[in-house]
């Protein structure tokens, strides 16, 4: 249940949230200092991420299957629980009411210059990278091949592999990272107790082993983290890197990526909870 969590983390990097030729987006409304959630939604393109999530957890599933059959009941169950939870209208439309709640009493101006970095040249390149590169690690053995190709270059003594680590440590990303994940799993095991009460430990035990799990998922969460960034970023020059790692640290990127995070950890916990509630139900069945 924990690989759940670690593929549904991706959402949780601000870079990767921007969508690949998008044309400039909302000029004036960012000139006029209006601000909305249909903006941010339009300008990171977060249609093409919600279905880029979709993506990433039904692979990892499938991927869990191959790897062990010994549990391919669990995932083609997960997978027919996803039906009708997991969608990218469904993430959608939860980030969307989520972001708006966030929007309402929020001075536009404390995250306006966030909004027009990533509607510069430079954001939408970094975009174009970011959902390519997500789309690589989300076939089978791509991440294995990211994580192989960052040590490479960290084996190497690279430059860029600083760079990236600077970056990510600038965005906070894998702390949010460690959360989204165990938060997740966390989601998707109540819906089981909650549909079939006992089909997993009790609440408190939920919580103690998943905590348990933390320095390990936070050592994972690092390198797949890294290594996405270096695939995705490899081709800017050092200056476009120093660039990104000074934004990234700004009060208004540090806000608008916790906006962020937060709309879809609500959101993508509701669906895992949905989702857990009918996985239980069809393993009793499956059972019986």
């Amino acid at each position: 249940m924990a690989r759940i969590g670690l593929i549904v983390v991706f959402a949780a990097l601000p870079m990767a949230a921007l969508a690949q030729g998008a044309p400039e987006p909302g000029t004036q409304a960012l000139q006029d200092g209006t601000m909305s959630a249909d903006l941010v939604r339009q300008v990171l393109h977060l249609d093409r991420l919600d279905a880029l999530i979709v993506v990433e957890i039904e692979a990892e599933v499938r991927a869990d299957a191959e790897a062990d059959p010994t549990g391919r009941t669990y995932d083609e169950q997960l997978l027919k629980a996803a039906e009708g939870s997991l969608s990218a209208e469904r993430i959608g439309a939860l980030v969307a009411r989520d972001l708006g709640a966030q929007m309402e009493p929020l001075d536009p101006a404390a995250i306006a210059p966030a909004i027009a970095f990533h509607a510069s040249d430079l954001g939408q390149r970094v975009a174009a990278r970011s959902l390519a590169a997500r789309a690589v690690m989300a076939k089978q053995g791509g991440i294995d091949a990211a994580l192989a190709s960052f040590d490479a270059a960290a084996s190497r003594a690279d430059p860029r592999v600083d760079a990236v680590r600077r970056l990510v440590e600038a965005q906070g990303a894998v702390d949010a990272a460690v959360a989204y994940a165990m938060n997740n799993t966390l989601a998707l095991m109540a819906g089981m107790d909650s549909a079939v009460p006992g089909s997993v430990d009790p609440e408190a035990d939920r919580i103690d082993k998943i905590a348990g799990q933390e320095s390990s998922v936070r050592a994972g969460q690092t390198g797949t983290t890294e290594a996405l960034m270096f695939l995705a970023l490899a081709p800017l020059s050092d200056a476009e890197m120093e660039t990104l790692i000074r934004q990234a640290g700004t009060p208004a990127s540090r806000r608008l990526d916790a906006m962020l995070q937060q709309s879809y950890s609500a959101a993508m916990q509701t669906i895992m909870y949905e989702m857990g509630g009918k996985l239980a139900l069809a393993l009793r069945d499956v059972s019986l």
